[in-house]
């Protein structure tokens, strides 16, 4: 990191050298509480990214009477909520075969895929509010303390 003449602080990769590629630049000392709101943006969308592809990885359910690997990705996610609304909107269907990652189509009758579903929205969710916890605890980190946000792992 650098900062400019007018203390617009900016990134630059390894391969740039800013005393001999920038000639005109002078370099500077960037303190911790200067560097703190990018370090704290960096690892913020580090563990985003973690977090949707933990979802997009998808889940493990035994909502069918044994347990299976579920598909989650997006496609997968709007099917679930496109079957899960013909569930609601057709009380006379009673079932479905649902495909899983580890066995192909399993039946799942009516009630088992309403768990299904259920379980899959707690797994994105309960991945969603980790991710707020880290967020959380990453807003609250100070200059002095923020070692500590590189140490955060998904």
């Amino acid at each position: 990191m650098y900062k400019e003449a007018d203390g617009t602080i900016r990134g630059y990769g390894n391969s740039v050298n800013p005393p001999n590629d920038f000639p005109n630049l002078t370099v500077v000392e960037i303190t911790d509480a200067e560097k703190l709101p990018y370090v704290q943006q960096a690892k913020i969308e580090e563990l985003n990214i973690d977090c949707n592809q933990e979802i997009l990885n998808g889940f493990t359910s035994s909502a069918s009477g044994a347990a299976h690997d579920y598909e989650f990705n997006e496609e997968w996610q709007r099917y679930l909520t496109q079957q899960a609304t013909a569930f609601l909107l057709d009380d006379t269907l009673s079932g479905i075969d649902w495909k899983t990652k580890d066995a192909g189509m399993v039946p799942h009758n009516r009630s088992q895929f309403i768990q299904l579903f259920k379980e899959a929205n707690d797994f994105r969710n309960t991945k969603i509010s980790r991710l707020d916890d880290f967020e959380n605890q990453i807003a609250l980190t100070t200059a002095s303390t923020m070692g500590t946000i590189v140490s955060i792992e998904w």
